[in-house]
C-alpha cells in the first residue's frame, strides 16, 4: 500500500548577529515508493532483452550525417542572429509580473533581486557583437545571466524544484557558438548554439578563428560512446570528462587510443587547440553504425541516469538523453520535446482509444527510430512485446488523481501503461492517455531525397548536398538548417518544411489534426510552375471538366508535373458518379486565379493553376467560420477519394479546413 507522508521541517537560522531571525515552516509532501520502483517499471531494466533492432540503409545514413554537420555547425554559417530581439528577451517575463519565486534558500526572491538580473542582461545590446564561438568546457545555457535559480512558488507555498526556470539546456564541449552581446558586467555572454539561445559564463567560452572552425568542420571524427568518459592531455593530466553522443576532431590513432583535439582560451581568450587522448573503449568513428550491439550498448549506458531538468546537475531530461542517443549513429535532433516530435513524419493518434494508440505504436513505429510524443515529454519506442509497446525514456514521476506525485527521477524501459498498478491511478494519468502520436525518423530524408524527383521527374533534377537541383538548371536550398515555430514555418518555410505533417489519404475520422500542405514554400512552386504570372499563363490548358454532361465545359489548369492530366483523369472518374454528385460539382468555384495569400504578400495555389475550388456554396472555411466548424452538407467521400487517387489533397483535412478546396500535391500523398 502507498502512503503519503508529511515532513515538517522547522529552520533554524543561526550566525554572526544577535537579531533572531523566524523561518518559515515547509511541509512536503512526499510519496513513499509502495509498490516498489520494479513493480511499477515490470520490465527488466536492460537493453539486451529488447526485442532486435532494425537495420538502417548506408544511404540513410549518410543524408543524416550530412544533415547533422549542417545543422550542428549552423551557427558558424550565419551573418547574422536567427533570433530576433524580441525572441531573446522572453526570459524577461520571469522578471516581472505577479508570479513569485523561491530560490535555493527557500525563500522567496525579491523584486530588487529580479530587477538587477533583468538590469544586467543588457538586451539593448542584442546582436551588436556577431562573433564566432565555442564552448571549452561543458556549460549551463541559462534564461538570464544568473547562477541563481528560480523556482516558482506554488499555491500550496511549496517550489516547483528540481524545475529552475532559469536553466535553459547544457552544452556539451565544442559546441560552436554565434555570440549577440555580453552582460553589463561582462561576466556573461548571450550565445546562440545549435539548437537553443541563452546566456553561458563568458569563462566557458573562447573566440574562434575561420581556419580553425573549418578545421573542426570539415575533418574526420571521433564521437564519444562512454558517458562522462574522461580526456587525458598529452602529458597524461586530466583534462575533462565528456557526455556520450559528443564529436570530437580526430587527430590520430594507435592501437588502444584515440588522440583528438579540444580548445581552451589563451591569454586574449581566442581558441587555441590542445591534443586529448581517450581509450578506444569508450569511442568509435563517427558515425557509429546503427545495429544491434551498438543500439543496446548505448541505450545501456544511458540507462539509470538522474533526471536533470534542462541538464540541470549535468544529467540528462527526456530531450536531452533523445538527442544524445541519436547523435551517436549521426542523427541531428532539436533540444527540446515538440522541436524533436516535428522532426519528422508525425502520426496524430490523439483521438484513439488507449488500446488503439498501443496498437498503432506497435503496428507502425520503427523500434528506436520513433519518438512518440506527449505534451512536455518526448519517449523513444524500444519495440514490442506480445501485448504493449515499450518505450525508453528519462522521466521524473508520475501523478495519480490525488494529485499524489510517485517519483521516478531517472531513465527507464517501461511500456505506456506505466503506474497503472499505483493505488488511485485512473486511466487519464497514465502516459497512454496523453500521448499525442508518434514521429517515425527514419521516414523523413527518404520522403524529401527520393521522392521529390521520383514524383516530379519532368522538373527535379535530383537532390544533393542539402540542394534541390532543376533540371532547367536552377537550384534551391533544401534545408535552412533555422528551427522554427509553426508560425515561421507557415511564413519562411524552406523546402523540407512543406514535410513536416502529414497528409493521411480516406475518412476523416474526427476533428482534422494539422494543415498539411498549408507550408509552402513559394520559391519551390516557381520553379515547378512558372516564375512570373506571364510564364504561369504560358503554361496553362485547357482541361474538359464532366465532358458527358458538360461538353462544352473547361478549366484552366497547368500543364506541367502532370497537373493538368490528373485534373483530366479526376474529371472523367466524376463524371461516371450519376446524377445524384452533380450538385457538388456543377459549379466550379475556380481553378487559375492569380492572387496572393489574404494579409500577406505569399501567393496562393491557385496562382500556379494547381488547385481548384468546387461549389463555393456548399464550403466552409474556416475564416469566415466565426462560430466554429460547420459543414451542414459535407462533400460526398466519393470525390474526395476521386481527388486523393489522382494526387489531389483535400482542404477540408485541415485544421484551418477550407472543404471546397483540392490541390495537386502528390509529393504527399504517393
Amino acid at each position: 500500500m502507498k502512503r503519503l507522508l508529511t515532513l515538517t521541517a522547522v529552520i533554524l537560522l543561526t550566525g554572526c548577529t544577535v537579531k533572531e531571525l523566524k523561518e518559515p515552516v515547509f511541509e512536503e509532501p512526499i510519496l513513499v515508493e509502495e509498490p516498489s520502483l520494479a513493480e511499477v517499471l515490470r520490465y527488466e531494466q536492460n537493453a539486451y532483452f529488447l526485442p532486435p533492432v532494425p537495420l538502417l540503409a548506408q544511404d540513410d545514413l549518410d543524408r543524416y550525417k550530412e544533415a547533422y554537420a549542417r545543422k550542428q555547425f549552423a551557427p558558424w554559417e550565419k551573418k547574422a542572429l536567427r533570433n530576433s530581439k524580441e525572441d531573446a528577451i522572453w526570459g524577461l517575463s520571469f522578471t516581472s509580473g505577479s508570479r513569485q519565486y523561491i530560490g535555493e534558500n527557500r525563500l522567496e526572491v525579491s523584486d530588487e533581486t529580479l530587477e538587477a538580473i533583468r538590469e544586467e542582461a543588457n538586451f539593448d545590446a542584442h546582436g551588436t557583437i556577431l562573433e564566432y564561438a565555442i564552448t571549452v568546457e561543458e556549460s549551463h545555457l541559462r534564461v538570464l545571466p544568473t547562477d541563481k535559480p528560480l523556482f516558482s512558488k506554488q499555491t500550496n507555498g511549496q517550489s516547483s524544484y528540481p524545475f529552475d526556470y532559469l536553466q535553459n539546456s547544457l552544452l556539451g564541449i565544442m559546441q560552436p557558438l554565434l555570440i549577440s552581446h555580453y552582460s553589463k558586467d561582462r561576466a556573461w555572454v548571450f550565445v546562440e548554439s545549435p539548437f537553443a539561445a541563452g546566456w553561458v559564463k563568458t569563462s566557458e567560452i573562447a573566440l574562434i578563428d575561420e581556419k580553425l572552425a573549418g578545421t573542426i568542420r570539415d575533418g574526420q571524427n571521433i564521437v564519444i560512446t562512454k558517458d562522462n568518459a574522461a580526456l587525458y592531455l598529452e602529458n597524461g593530466l586530466f583534462a575533462h570528462r565528456i557526455k556520450m553522443g559528443s564529436i570530437l576532431p580526430l587527430v590520430e590513432e594507435d592501437d588502444e587510443n584515440y588522440k583528438a583535439f579540444i580548445v581552451i582560451p589563451d591569454a586574449s581568450k581566442r581558441a587555441k587547440a590542445v591534443n586529448v587522448t581517450i581509450s578506444k573503449s569508450f569511442a568509435a568513428p563517427f558515425p557509429l553504425e546503427f545495429n544491434e550491439r551498438n543500439v543496446k550498448r548505448a541505450i545501456n549506458e544511458l540507462l539509470g541516469e538522474n533526471y536533470g531538468w534542462g541538464g540541470l546537475y549535468n544529467n540528462r531530461d527526456c530531450s536531452a538523453m533523445t538527442k544524445d542517443f541519436f547523435s551517436l549513429f549521426g542523427i541531428w535532433l532539436p533540444r527540446n520535446s515538440l522541436s524533436q516530435k516535428r522532426s519528422a513524419a508525425f502520426t496524430d493518434v490523439s483521438d484513439l482509444t488507449l488500446a488503439q494508440k498501443d496498437e498503432m505504436l506497435r503496428e507502425f513505429g520503427i523500434p528506436y527510430l520513433t519518438l512518440v510524443y506527449m505534451p512536455g515529454h518526448i519517449m523513444l519506442y524500444a519495440g514490442k512485446t506480445d501485448e504493449r509497446a515499450l518505450i525508453f525514456h528519462n522521466v521524473w514521476g508520475l501523478t495519480n488523481k490525488k494529485g499524489e506525485k510517485f517519483l521516478i527521477g531517472k531513465s527507464v524501459i517501461s511500456d505506456l501503461f506505466i503506474g497503472e498498478n499505483l493505488p488511485d491511478m485512473e486511466d487519464k494519468n497514465l502516459l497512454i492517455s496523453k500521448i499525442q502520436g508518434f514521429s517515425v525518423f527514419a521516414s523523413k530524408p527518404a520522403l524529401a531525397e527520393s521522392k521529390l524527383p521520383r514524383v516530379y521527374p519532368q522538373t527535379i533534377e535530383k537532390i544533393a548536398n542539402n540542394i534541390v537541383y532543376f533540371k532547367d538548371g536552377s537550384e534551391l536550398l533544401y534545408d535552412d538548417g533555422a528551427q522554427k515555430s509553426y508560425a515561421q514555418m507557415l511564413i519562411n518555410p524552406d523546402i523540407e518544411d512543406q514535410f513536416y505533417e502529414t497528409y493521411t489519404k480516406g475518412k476523416l475520422v474526427g476533428e482534422p489534426k494539422n494543415d498539411a500542405g498549408r507550408i509552402r514554400n513559394i520559391d519551390f512552386f516557381k520553379a515547378m510552375y512558372g516564375h512570373d504570372r506571364q510564364e504561369i499563363e504560358q503554361n496553362l490548358v485547357e482541361v474538359p471538366w464532366l465532358p458527358s454532361s458538360s461538353p462544352n465545359k473547361t478549366l484552366l489548369f497547368n500543364k506541367k508535373n502532370g497537373a493538368s492530366a490528373a485534373l483530366w483523369a479526376v474529371s472523367n472518374e466524376l463524371d461516371k458518379l450519376g446524377g445524384e454528385y452533380a450538385e457538388f460539382l456543377d459549379n466550379v468555384g475556380g481553378t487559375y486565379r492569380y492572387q496572393e495569400v489574404a494579409s500577406s504578400d505569399r501567393l496562393i495555389m491557385h496562382t500556379f493553376g494547381i488547385a481548384i475550388d468546387l461549389d463555393l456554396s456548399k464550403a466552409n472555411y474556416w475564416h469566415l467560420d466565426k462560430n466554429g466548424r460547420k459543414i451542414e452538407d459535407p462533400l460526398p467521400q466519393k470525390i474526395i477519394d476521386i481527388f486523393e487517387k489522382h494526387g489531389f489533397i483535400w482542404g477540408g483535412k485541415w485544421l484551418h479546413y477550407d472543404t471546397m478546396h483540392f490541390e495537386y500535391r502528390p509529393e504527399l500523398l504517393r
